[in-house]
């Protein structure tokens, strides 16, 4: 496999590569300011990769005094036939995979042990309504005693794309499941779009930062379905919806962090259709039964620069450790690099990273958009600092690792790749040491 960070090693050629991006982008948030090396010069992490090869992937990440190692550990299939999310319930060491079950008339969720060294051990495997694609612990999220008939210690949520619906499973602190409810809705007529909005599409389940909401990304209807839950017995009941955008298709949101409850809170959607990112804020009335949303934003996922033709906006996250949002856009081709075979001197078109800070009265402020580093940048995770940046490339089959100023928000190089995993669909970072 070739070194790409060779390629990508030096300032002067990472400015070269972005000089020759298609787009046109003002200087001040396509340079990095100065060489960026924020990761400490012993480093070692582990990184979790579904794709539809039917793997869930277990990659090494080493840093020695700026020599970085992107390996594979382990391998498992147990999350076959197409795992689409991963969700890492980190202080219990257990791995939660979802399987979209493409070409099969229902979908799956396993749970996996993670071992000392990395490898998986799956704890069970229990078959969804068809089209799970993305889904989130909630309730009793840190485990504790193990959950009895009427008082679940934890819940765990999905968004099923197919068929317009949230279930929820119960689940604990080794991973067990137990299915537990699902809801789901029609639409009254067609969107705009009508080769992707004939029926509800729903393409995430995200907990709210009070705890109290399962908020649901309907990409076929436009809207926001919301549910509220009982922590005793998990229950959902309706909250009602937030409508955007017609025919912008959303698909992911994230949301800003506050200090306390006095403090403003803040929502963004990301919209695949047109590429769309929307802000509202956010704010809880008295009786708690439902969430108040004003809108305070509209742009779209390529700061000051036009949308290309073809661009499906895909992931958003608020980094860990700052103000800044990322989004990741797909089949935009923005950036152009040197091919990653030596052999061949056709550069090699990269769709593209947006980065976002978050001002105080929550509009966002674009800073840089960068190379991704591959095709179909459809997820990726910052690390705890804030430092890096890891990115699953859908149609390249591949990860890359790039370096981020957890000050700025800027992306600098890249310092890993690992390629030949089938179309990934998901990444995310496990532990950590330094």
């Amino acid at each position: 496999m070739l070194n790409f960070t060779a390629i990508l090693g030096s300032l002067s050629l990472l400015a070269a590569q972005t000089a020759a991006s298609k787009a046109t982008i003002p200087d001040n948030v396509t340079t990095l300011a100065n060489p960026i090396s924020l990761a400490p010069s012993f480093y070692s992490a582990r990184l979790f990769v579904s794709s539809y090869s039917g793997l869930v992937t277990t990659l090494s990440l080493t840093n020695n005094l700026g020599a970085y190692s992107l390996k594979p550990i382990a391998h498992n299939g147990g999350c076959a036939p197409s795992p689409s999310w991963l969700v890492l319930d980190k202080p219990n060491a257990v791995l939660y995979c979802i399987n979209e079950g493409l070409n099969v008339p229902n979908g799956s969720v396993s749970t996996f042990k993670i071992q000392s060294n990395g490898t998986l051990s799956r704890n069970v495997n229990v078959t969804t309504q068809a089209g799970p694609v993305a889904g989130t612990l909630f309730g009793a999220k840190t485990g504790g005693t193990k959950h009895t008939a009427g008082t679940p210690t934890m819940g765990f949520a999905i968004a099923h794309y197919n068929v317009g619906a949230i279930s929820t499973f119960v689940t604990d602190k080794n991973g067990s499941l137990l299915n537990h409810e699902s809801e789901s809705w029609n639409l009254t007529h067609p969107g705009p779009v009508k080769e992707r909005q004939l029926v509800p599409h729903a393409h995430e389940v995200v907990l709210d930062p009070t705890e109290r909401f399962l908020l649901v990304p309907d990409l076929g209807g436009d809207q926001i379905q919301i549910y509220s839950y009982d922590p005793p017995t998990l229950g959902l009941k309706s909250a009602g919806s937030l409508k955007v955008k017609p025919g912008s298709g959303p698909r992911h949101i994230a949301f800003s962090r506050r200090k306390n409850d006095t403090e403003p809170l803040f929502m963004y959607v990301v919209a695949e259709l047109d590429s769309s990112l929307t802000g509202f804020q956010v704010t809880y009335p008295a009786h708690n039964a439902s969430m108040n949303f004003t809108q305070i934003l509209h742009t779209n996922t390529f700061g000051s620069n036009p949308t290309p033709h073809g661009a499906a906006a895909a992931e958003i996250a608020l980094s860990p450790v700052d103000d800044h949002f990322l989004i990741s856009n797909r089949n935009d081709s923005t950036f152009a690099l040197p091919n990653r075979n030596p052999k061949n001197a056709t550069a090699a078109p990269t769709d593209s990273l947006a980065s976002y800070k978050l001002l105080k009265n929550g509009t966002l402020e674009f800073a840089q958009l960068w190379p991704a580093g591959g095709s179909f940048p459809r997820s990726f995770q910052m690390n705890e600092k804030g430092t890096l940046v890891a990115v699953g490339e859908q149609m390249s089959g591949r990860v890359v690792v790039i370096e981020r100023d957890a000050k700025s928000g800027l992306l600098g190089r890249e310092v890993a790749c690992f390629e030949g995993m089938g179309e990934v669909t998901s990444v995310i970072w496990g532990e950590e040491d330094e």
